[in-house]
């Protein structure tokens, strides 16, 4: 019985917020200096806190209202395009977290920025980790958000019940692997998909510094955050984003699947392990919401 207290106890301090914040400001830089994946800007804050009954590590989300006319429904990060008056990425998401939820940016304690991640709208999205204090009150605009939530940040590195995922491709031979958490809070149901889920993967990689119980890319496939858009308007392997690849390389075509599809939804229709969807379907499911018509996030990068 001692043993079993010591090893919860163990665990516990593994994954409470001391280790999972030393973790982080070891692997996020404390200003958005990665090279951004596109000419168009957008950022999201990841607000992390302890949950002071548990001990465990809690991610803040939200759903989208079901009375915008795109991505209704969706669950996303609070975040957005980049506005002009906005000195850099932690700006943004800093902003757009105050206009969606009441965040005051002076109860954030940003931890750093992880390397952007490429939207299906084409933008070079960045999220902003940060910490908040527990039971923080938050203020959802109404005419964006519908529900504020929070989920256990180590959920997204657990396989089993409530977890599936799909394989689709931007084009033949560009798989790309979509995942999806089913979650139910205080009596209700969400499910977290799309580019969040793939966002959350890796904060949670980085915070717990394991890796998840499922396979996040397809056999002998490259994640999708290698992508960039290039010079020319073309889709690219960034440079220096592969081992061994000291130049960009071009992935033919795949732009204008992602350009068809920016405004087509992703449903989740039967998702299973190893499914196969269309171009446009996989395309679609890569965004980050209105953004690439200057909404904000929490639009933002839920499902589609």
């Amino acid at each position: 019985m001692v043993q079993t207290r010591r090893a919860a106890a163990a665990e516990r301090s593994e994954e409470g917020l001391e280790r999972v914040l030393s973790n982080l400001q070891a692997s996020c830089s404390s200003t958005p200096v990665a090279p951004p994946v596109s000419s168009k800007f957008a950022a999201v804050l990841v607000p992390l806190f302890e949950d002071p009954v548990s001990g465990e590590v809690h991610v803040v989300l939200n759903q989208r209202s079901s009375r915008l006319n795109t991505h209704s429904g969706e669950v996303c990060f609070p975040g957005g395009k980049r506005d002009l008056g906005d000195a850099d990425d932690i700006a943004t998401a800093l902003r757009e977290a105050q206009e969606e939820l009441g965040i005051d940016p002076a109860a954030v304690q940003v931890v750093g920025c992880l390397p952007p991640f490429l939207s299906k709208h084409l933008l070079s999205v960045t999220p902003v980790v940060g910490i908040i204090l527990p039971h923080l009150r938050f203020h959802p605009n109404p005419t964006e958000v519908a529900a504020v939530f929070t989920v256990p940040l180590r959920r997204f590195l657990e396989a089993g019940p409530g977890y599936s995922s799909r394989d689709v491709e931007w084009q033949p031979g560009l798989p790309y692997r979509l995942h999806y958490f089913d979650y139910a809070h205080r009596g209700r149901s969400f499910c977290i998909w799309g580019l969040t889920a793939g966002m959350l993967i890796v904060v949670a990689e980085k915070a717990f510094r394991r890796r998840p119980a499922f396979q996040p890319n397809p056999p002998n496939a490259l994640p999708y955050t290698c992508l960039a858009v290039g010079p020319a308007g073309q889709l690219v392997f960034r440079a220096g984003a592969l081992p061994g690849s000291p130049t960009a390389a071009a992935v033919p075509d795949a732009l204008g699947l992602a350009a068809e599809a920016a405004a087509e939804e992703s449903p989740r229709s039967a998702a299973m392990q190893g499914a196969v969807v269309t171009h446009d379907e996989a395309a679609a499911a890569l965004g980050v919401g209105d953004q690439g018509e200057g909404g904000s996030s929490s639009s933002s990068d839920g499902g589609g």
